[in-house]
Formats: C-alpha cells, sequence, structure tokens
C-alpha cells in the first residue's frame, strides 16, 4: 500500500494537516476549493459564523455531488441505449451482406 502523504492545508483561515495516499498538488487542490467555496458562502453573508458558513459550503457541495451523479447515470443510460441501437444495427449489416453475398453468389451461376 502506498505511503500517507501528511499536508498542511489552510481552510478559512484555519491550518490543518491531512493525511491520504493521494499527492500533496492534490490535497491542495481539494483544500483550496473547499477553502473557496468557503469564502464565498462568507462574502455572500458577513453574518454568518464559520461553523455556520462550513455547513453551508457542505451543503452546496453535496448538491453538487448529488447533481453530478444524477448527470452520470443518465449518461450511463443514454450509453447503454446508444450500445443496444448500435448493435442492432450492427447485426442489421451483418444479415444484408450475407444476403448480399447469396445474391451475388446465385447471380454468377
Amino acid at each position: 500500500m502506498a505511503q500517507k502523504n501528511k499536508v498542511t492545508v489552510y481552510i478559512a483561515g484555519n491550518e490543518y494537516v491531512i493525511a491520504g495516499h493521494e499527492t500533496e498538488e492534490y490535497i491542495q487542490k481539494v483544500a483550496l476549493f473547499v477553502d473557496q467555496k468557503l469564502r464565498d458562502i462568507a462574502q455572500k453573508n458577513h453574518f454568518l459564523s464559520t461553523s455556520m458558513a462550513s455547513v453551508l459550503a457542505s451543503v452546496n457541495m453535496a448538491d453538487e455531488v448529488f447533481r453530478t451523479r444524477e448527470k452520470l447515470q443518465e449518461t450511463e443510460r443514454e450509453l447503454t441505449e446508444l450500445k443496444k441501437r448500435y448493435q442492432q444495427q450492427y447485426d442489421e449489416l451483418q444479415h444484408l451482406r450475407k444476403e448480399v453475398y447469396i445474391m451475388l453468389k446465385l447471380q454468377v451461376r
């Protein structure tokens, strides 16, 4: 198993040490994303505590995750349908090729 990386990040002005198997760059990127979400919430309402802004940011990110999952499932369903249609078309093409081959063979006689 890969070694865990310990990375110091700053979110909402607080220092955190995050340990994970991901690269330092990835962990920093995730932390920056969370920090930006918190800043966006805090800028819209200066009266929110860091805790309240964190909850709202979490709810917003969870909403994004759910919507993205839903979109992914929809895309997977569409892909499955396209594969099915492709296979039907391919099967029809193979059938037509056989028919043409038989017709050509009959003409040669």
